[in-house]
């Protein structure tokens, strides 16, 4: 059965109405359908020519979204976007106002929402668990190692 310039936009509206998408998830959703070259490259003009795909907005909003969501650090947002075939110089832009001092702040958040399941465990349970769960959301280990000491010497505080 012949793919349909039409069938292509449906297809792509459909995607775009549970979450926005990069332009390279659009137009690897389609590739996937095997829709013809031609009418990927079509369907896509159409969706930037409308603004339904734009990258800087989709990557601004991905950032913000997960940093209210599921934090993460700065390079571990550098890899999504890029695996979500984000153009670099827009990965930058959206990234560039995320210092350092902010990025412990993020961290210093998520460790925090983390330790109030970790509450009752014992003390070196809870530093390998918070190395972890900081570790695998991408925050460099000086800044796990500063965020676990920090929120350990304030749980101990705490106790007494």
């Amino acid at each position: 059965m012949k793919k349909t310039l039409g069938q292509a936009k449906n297809y792509a509206f459909r995607l775009l109405n549970f979450r926005l998408r990069s332009k390279r998830e659009v137009k690897n959703k389609l590739k996937s359908k095997d829709f013809p070259t031609h009418i990927i490259k079509e369907v896509l003009d159409f969706l930037v020519d409308l603004r339904y795909v734009d990258d800087l907005n989709f990557a601004q909003l991905w950032v913000s979204s997960r940093l209210r969501t599921k934090p993460r650090s700065k390079r571990f947002l550098r890899y999504e976007l890029l695996k979500k075939g984000v153009n670099k110089e827009i990965i930058e832009t959206v990234l560039a106002p995320i210092d350092s001092a902010q990025e412990i702040t993020i961290a210093r958040e998520a460790a925090e929402n983390k330790m109030r399941t970790l509450k009752k465990l014992d003390k070196a349970v809870i530093k390998r668990r918070l190395f972890g769960y900081l570790q695998r959301r991408g925050f460099s280990a000086q800044i796990t190692i500063q965020i676990a000491k920090e929120l350990l010497e304030k749980m101990e505080n705490h106790e007494k």
